[in-house]
């Protein structure tokens, strides 16, 4: 979630893939069918008060057939730079450093530097399952880019820059 420093937000949802359960062959009516995945989420943002820091948690549990992954975790924001009130010219910025856990297998290190309505990520996992020995806990390098609109930074209940 990209968003203001100024208030609280939390957001959820829910949803599914191949209610109907396709069937994967070469040939008609052969095959195994796939699983229906789920998918339920939830994330926010909290402001603490008289600061420019806030605290992003956010929960994924990913479901399909006998297969899960549970993902907690959060990440902290701090808004280095406030939108211009006035000239529109100076746009807000800020950077949120944190982790989130894989249930029973890794972590993943996330950092991401937000600029107006843009939003660079970077994140690496370390695997920490038994599956470690194989891989030497290496992970993955992720790199994620967002252009959110309208623009995070600013307030469109009062229609004025914040």
């Amino acid at each position: 979630m990209v968003t203001d420093n100024h208030d609280q937000r939390f957001v959820a949802g829910f949803a599914f893939y191949r209610p109907i359960r396709p069937s994967v062959g070469v040939i008609e009516g052969e095959g195994n069918r796939l699983y229906m995945r789920t998918t339920v989420y939830a994330n926010g943002l909290f402001a603490i008060a008289n600061s420019d820091f806030a605290l992003a948690p956010g929960f994924f549990l990913y479901n399909q057939g006998p297969a899960r992954q549970i993902y907690l975790g959060t990440l902290v924001r701090y808004k280095f730079r406030q939108e211009s009130k006035y000239t529109g010219f100076e746009k807000g910025a800020a950077v949120s450093v944190g982790a989130y856990l894989r249930a029973a297998d890794g972590v993943s290190a996330s950092i991401l530097l937000e600029m107006a309505r843009y939003a660079i990520g970077f994140s690496y996992d370390f695997n920490t399952s038994t599956f470690s020995k194989a891989t030497g806990t290496r992970g993955a390098l992720e790199l994620s880019l967002r252009f959110v609109n309208p623009n995070p930074f600013y307030n469109t209940a009062s229609r004025s820059r914040i």
